[in-house]
């Protein structure tokens, strides 16, 4: 079962990412137990959504969580069999790019928008972009432009929502 679909699997590209090791996937962690989320599964995803929203004051992600970039979803039941919480685990694209030539660093920001349509078609929604921490100065105002955002004070980590 992959989320829900017997005999289905998520493709990223030319990959499948099988997860039908977790069909029968049962784990008890204190007062709750963990299992594969089905389609059935979805309303009272819904409402833990809806409480999360209040509670935080803030819209939530909403994810299809049965397709990709989502992987796997896993929901906790409590003692009652209720869905009390939600786990998910999503793919992200990390861009790399090989050479440091400044034409080269310069002129790749022009293929941003065809790589997002791209990457949005295969149902991407983040991609991150790891430069050498020397490098990050340098590269900061590229990157910025090209709609990224640093998410580390130490490291050169970028991530952009696409």
């Amino acid at each position: 079962m992959v989320n829900g679909r017997l005999g289905r699997e998520h493709k990223l590209a030319d990959r499948a990412v099988e997860v039908s090791p977790w069909k029968d996937y049962r784990k008890v962690t204190g007062r709750l137990t963990w299992r594969l989320a089905v389609p059935n599964d979805l309303p009272r995803i819904r409402r833990l959504k809806n409480i999360t929203e209040r509670f935080l004051q803030q819209k939530q992600r909403n994810p299809n969580l049965f397709s990709v970039p989502v992987l796997l979803t896993l929901v906790a039941e409590n003692s009652r069999g209720r869905v009390v919480d939600l786990l998910y685990v999503e793919a992200q694209v990390e861009i790399v790019k090989m050479a440091c030539t400044e034409a080269g660093f310069t002129e790749s920001i022009g293929l941003e928008d065809d790589l997002r349509s791209w990457l949005r078609s295969l149902g991407f929604r983040t991609a991150l972009v790891t430069t050498n921490p020397r490098l990050k100065d340098r590269m900061a105002g590229g990157l910025i432009s090209a709609g990224f955002r640093c998410v580390d004070e130490l490291l050169s980590y970028w991530v952009q929502r696409i």
